[in-house]
């Protein structure tokens, strides 16, 4: 939207930016060996919102969720034979 501006007048422009969301992304390892764990669980919960995330590790135990929401979450990493990590 084009402002025109005219000399000696005071004009006020307020803004409102909306963040840009977030990406988080890593890799899962056992920590007993240091190998990448296939096909683990990621779950963010959102803490002081309605927003849930999921993502699945692949091969090499990476994994990407991208879009997240602004805010506080609760991570939890599971997968079959360890113990769930939540942070």
């Amino acid at each position: 939207m084009p402002i025109t501006l005219a000399p000696g007048v005071a004009y006020q422009l307020d803004v409102t930016l909306v963040p840009l969301p977030a990406e988080l992304f890593g890799n899962v390892t056992s920590a007993a060996t240091g190998a990448p764990i296939s096909g683990a669980s990621i779950q963010l919960v959102g803490y002081d919102n309605p927003n849930n995330y999921q993502a699945t590790t692949d091969v090499d135990g990476y994994y990407d969720i991208q879009g997240i929401a602004p805010g506080q979450y609760d991570v939890t990493v599971s997968a079959s034979g360890y113990n769930p990590a939540t942070r």
